[in-house]
């Protein structure tokens, strides 16, 4: 299911624009070319980027966390064919 934030027009005057845009600064001086791969941002840009993404990120940093299900170790187990209980 899509996330769609409130966007505050003084805050967020750098994004406000475009944020929700399918190609968002295709035809600015800030991507680089018609392949969309380089993308030359400005500070304000970047800073209401961030402030943004960090409502979208896990803020658990305890390792610990995800004991029950570590990607690694079961990529291990699964390769030196072992039971895995559970």
């Amino acid at each position: 299911e899509p996330i769609q934030m409130e966007l505050d027009e003084d805050e967020d005057a750098a994004v406000f624009e475009w944020f929700y845009d399918h190609r968002p600064l295709q035809y600015t001086k800030l991507i680089k070319g018609p392949s969309y791969r380089q993308w030359r941002l400005t500070i304000p840009i970047l800073a209401s980027l961030h402030r943004l993404a960090g409502q979208l990120l896990s803020n658990l940093s305890d390792k610990n966390y995800f004991y029950l299900f570590d990607l690694p170790s079961f990529c291990t187990a699964k390769a030196l064919n072992c039971a895995i209980p559970g």
